[in-house]
C-alpha cells in the first residue's frame, strides 16, 4: 500500500493520506478569504454591520474549508486562520489602511466574531431534532 499507516479512505473506497483533507480545506478557504476580505473592507468601522460582515466572512471561509476538507480539528484550525486572515485583509484594504493587529476593541471584536463564526460552522452537529426523532422512533 503506497499510503502511510495513518491514511483514511474516501467515501468511494480509495485510500488517501490524512493531510489531503487539510490541504484541500486550506486551498478552498484561501480562494474564499481574499474576496471575502475585499468585501469586508467596505464595512470596517460601521458598527453592527461590520460585525455581521466579519461573521459572514468567517462563515464563508469555514464553509469552503468544511466542504473541501471535512470537519477534522486540523481543518477547523485552518478555517479559523483563514477567517482571521480575511478580516485582517479587510482592515488593511480600507483607504488609509488600518493596522491589522488588534489594537482597538473594535478590531479585536471583529477578529473574535470571525473566529467564533468559523468555529461554530466547523463544529459538527450533535443531536438535534433528527437524531432525537430517530432515537424515539418518530421519524
Amino acid at each position: 500500500m503506497p499510503f502511510p499507516a495513518g491514511s483514511r479512505a474516501d467515501p468511494g473506497g480509495a485510500p488517501r493520506p490524512s493531510w489531503v483533507g487539510i490541504v484541500r480545506g486550506a486551498v478552498a478557504a484561501q480562494l474564499v478569504a481574499f474576496p471575502a476580505g475585499a468585501v469586508s473592507s467596505e464595512y470596517v468601522g460601521t458598527g453592527a454591520a461590520g460585525y455581521v460582515t466579519a461573521a459572514l466572512t468567517g462563515l464563508a471561509c469555514a464553509a469552503a474549508a468544511r466542504a473541501a476538507g471535512g470537519t477534522r480539528w486540523s481543518v477547523t484550525v485552518v478555517a479559523i486562520g483563514y477567517a482571521l486572515l480575511a478580516v485582517g485583509l479587510g482592515d488593511r484594504l480600507v483607504p488609509g489602511g488600518i493596522d491589522p493587529l488588534p489594537t482597538t476593541g473594535a478590531t479585536a471584536t471583529s477578529y473574535a466574531v470571525a473566529g467564533l463564526a468559523a468555529l461554530l460552522w466547523m463544529t459538527p452537529a450533535r443531536g438535534g431534532l433528527t437524531a432525537r426523532a430517530t432515537r424515539s422512533g418518530r421519524r
